[in-house]
């Protein structure tokens, strides 16, 4: 299994944000790269959103991920994931950014693909309903335009004329594609398309990654791969912290770290209402998201979850407790990191996405020490 560095970019100053303070953010998370690269970490994977204040401040990642290519050697970069409806990006532009991308960082790049939620749907004024066939059409022409001499194509939904994509991607015969996703239809079209597939587990405990992971294995059964180059990996990402000791895990800020992020998550993503007919201003409905949490089962993760979005107060040892449970997240100390990644690799993971960075309460300097740490005594314990 590889280890992987998995970014959401998250702004944890809150409003008004001060002066410089994502260029603040941008500087240490590429320090963070340094680090990860001198660690033996396998990929950098950044995520695409717009417009997301509560936290996820990177619309561009292809950008980003240049600067990341220009300063390792060794390292992946991961796109996770492209919007691929038109009205984010057109597939002829993230066919030529990614082989751009692909030449720059010297045939290191792997490239996902997602639909995107309704959030942003209505920033974009799509259609959500267009997205999963928009979505299915890019694994299929994208693939193409970096293959095929010339290419044109015609469709309820993309029009392009014909065009000779350029500059050619490196990788031989194009980089390695991904889906992000949790729905039953994602996971089969991942199987089935010969595309890797990208999950999570925050929000859910263990087995239940590993029933998408028997899902995706099953659906590689009948498979008809999108593009020439088949990838049969899946991957997941959670939230990870690693210290010396047991006390420093729970104390350091890491769990702190990771309650602050699933509320964020839970707001942007499960609970916001949309700007439709007339409504002036989305807002957080944070009773339905409790609501939904509460009906999705009984346990201590979401017990605990439902008791952050309460504002109730909740020491680090209860939430470390209640999550560490679920293995929700990895958080301690190496050996107990190997111990927990060792249970997401046997469940059939190849790449376990390490969330490192998330709010206010984790300093630069701690996430430093912990990504040396996990190249020190976690990472060559699952790398070659």
């Amino acid at each position: 299994m590889k280890i992987d560095l998995f970014y959401e970019f998250c702004q944890g100053t809150g409003r008004p944000w001060p002066a410089g303070a994502d260029h603040r953010l941008y500087q240490q998370v590429l320090e963070q790269v340094d680090v990860g690269e001198a660690a033996g970490f396998n990929c950098f994977w950044s995520v695409e959103h717009h417009g997301s204040v509560e936290f996820a401040h990177m619309p561009a990642p292809e950008i980003f991920l240049t600067a990341v290519a220009a300063r390792t050697k060794q390292m992946r970069v991961g796109h996770a994931v492209v919007l691929t409806h038109p009205l984010f990006n057109h597939p002829v532009r993230v066919a030529e950014r990614a082989a751009v991308l692909d030449n720059l960082s010297d045939g290191r790049l792997e490239i996902g693909f997602g639909r995107s939620t309704v959030r942003e749907w209505d920033v974009f004024h799509i259609d959500g309903e267009t997205t999963r066939p928009i979505l299915r059409e890019a694994l299929e022409i994208i693939p193409r335009m970096w293959t095929e001499d010339e290419f044109s194509y015609s469709s309820e939904h993309v029009e392009v004329a014909p065009i000779t994509v350029v500059p050619r991607v490196l990788q031989d015969p194009h980089p390695p594609m991904w889906i992000a996703g949790g729905s039953p239809e994602s996971i089969e079209l991942a199987g089935r398309g010969g595309i890797g597939y990208l999950g999570l587990t925050l929000f859910q405990p263990l087995a239940a990654l590993a029933e998408s992971v028997r899902a995706y294995r099953e659906a590689q059964r009948e498979q008809q791969p999108f593009g020439q180059a088949v990838n049969n990996r899946c991957g997941a990402f959670t939230y990870v912290y690693c210290a010396e000791t047991e006390d420093e895990a729970i104390h350091d800020g890491g769990p702190q770290a990771a309650a602050w992020y699933l509320t964020k998550v839970a707001a942007l993503r499960l609970g916001w209402k949309a700007q439709r007919e007339g409504e002036e201003s989305a807002a957080f409905d944070r009773a339905a998201q409790i609501e939904r949490i509460a009906e999705s089962g009984d346990s201590p993760g979401r017990t605990v979850l439902i008791k952050v979005l309460e504002g109730a107060e909740i020491s680090n040892e209860e939430f470390f407790e209640a999550m560490d449970a679920e293995d929700q997240f990895i958080v301690g100390t190496p050996d107990q990191i190997i111990e927990k990644m060792e249970r997401y690799r046997d469940v059939g993971l190849d790449h376990m996405m390490c969330l490192v960075q998330a709010g206010p309460s984790l300093p630069h300097e701690k996430i430093m020490k912990s990504l040396r740490l996990m190249g020190e005594r976690v990472i060559p314990h699952f790398h070659d």
